[in-house]
């Protein structure tokens, strides 16, 4: 279970400010003058909650996707079972534990005491509950979220969207799980059958102070990868004549620098603009077989690769046969590597807190290996004057 952050003290300010609770079907444009008992949630709810059509069901699948902006927060859809790292909430008005969950681009709650799983949200001016849902999951407990206050359908920078190309965030206030609508300018509480609205609420956010970030623990799956063999790559050439009447012997030598990119290629999003650092030994290909190298610690850039330069030389002695011209080229064979690999993330943020998960991805790397140089057909000069 995921655990929220809340200062306590903020958050009790909040409650002595806060704007009394509204019933949508209550709800005044010249102010909130309300009866003592409308402006608490009653308990149990008055309303039974409102079912979704069938036809807003069957579009659940296209709601447009979630922008997480660079973090590891998911929604993943309920299946008869809470996932690992679902968020959740404690709720002290109705004193039970909530978990943050969604139906479309609608946040709400998914109350983990009832006997049938749904998710209760507000639409429409009204209170819904549907069992066909997604819950918000922080894999390991990785990104710290927080709860920021707000008021009047504020949102802070890194608030957390429900859908990427909407205005609705999650948020809470004492009394539960909503949703704020920034169009609304407030928060809307599911209650039942009613949606409750209040001016001031506070809105879920994750730290984006990060430090730096740190891969550790590279295991490599090689078992059954093959080296992608490409044609071999020419480095270098040189030519010799000998317009002599006698064959001659020189040593010739060639040299060639070649720039490599590896690239650990991440299912996971790190954070932009922030020094990652990967601790590994690099893939690479000896007569054939995979091996690796020693463990170095190299510094990724944005698109997670390094590059590095090899320089090749090689020292040959050749005889040219009297009257012609021999080439002598350098050549290696290339070959690309595709590895699977698992890894554990540090991040460290600038308050000192460390954060640990677990991630996959698949290293790609190009390497000339195995180089050597050989003479090619020599070829008689032209307009050689005879011996």
């Amino acid at each position: 279970m995921a655990k929220l952050r809340a200062p306590l003290l903020l958050w009790a300010l909040v409650h002595l400010t806060c704007a009394n609770p509204v019933d949508s079907n209550q709800r005044s444009t010249s102010g909130f003058h309300l009866d003592p008992e409308d402006k608490l949630p009653a308990q149990p709810p008055r309303k039974r909650a409102l079912r979704p059509s069938s036809d807003f069901l069957r579009r659940l699948q296209d709601t447009p996707s979630t922008d997480f902006d660079g973090t590891s927060l998911e929604w993943k859809w309920w299946d008869g079972s809470l996932p690992d790292g679902a968020v959740s909430i404690y709720n002290s008005y109705s004193s039970r534990v909530d978990y943050i969950c969604k139906v479309g681009c609608h946040s709400g709650y998914y109350d983990s005491t009832l006997d049938n799983a749904a998710c209760a949200y507000a639409s429409d001016g009204a209170g819904y509950s549907s069992t066909q849902f997604e819950v918000l999951v922080n894999k390991d407990d990785f990104e710290i979220l927080e709860w920021k206050e707000g008021y009047d359908g504020s949102v802070t920078p890194n608030s957390i969207k429900t859908c990427a190309n909407d205005d609705i965030y999650i948020g809470k206030n004492k009394f539960g799980l909503g949703e704020v609508k920034v169009s609304e300018k407030g928060f809307n509480l599911p209650w039942g059958g009613s949606r409750y609205w209040y001016s001031s609420y506070m809105v879920l956010e994750t730290m984006k102070d990060v430090r730096r970030e740190h891969l550790m623990d590279v295991k490599y799956k090689t078992e059954g990868v093959k080296p992608i063999e490409y044609p071999p790559e020419i480095l270098n050439r040189n030519t010799i004549s000998n317009a002599q009447c006698q064959p001659i012997k020189q040593e010739v030598t060639l040299s060639k620098s070649v720039t490599s990119t590896q690239k650990w290629e991440i299912n996971f999003a790190l954070t932009v603009g922030v020094g990652t650092t990967i601790e590994t030994g690099i893939p690479f290909i000896a007569q054939g077989k995979i091996d690796l190298r020693a463990s170095f610690t190299y510094r990724l850039n944005k698109e997670s690769s390094y590059s590095e330069t090899t320089t090749h030389s090689l020292t040959l002695e050749t005889t040219v046969p009297a009257g012609h011209s021999c080439t002598i080229k350098m050549q290696g064979k290339k070959y690309g590597l595709d590895v699977p690999y698992t890894a554990r993330l540090k991040r460290i943020y600038r308050n000192g807190e460390t954060k640990w998960t677990t991630i996959t991805g698949t290293f790609k790397g190009v390497q000339i290996s195995e180089v050597h140089a050989e003479m090619e057909r020599c070829q008689p000069l032209p307009d050689v004057k005879p011996c």
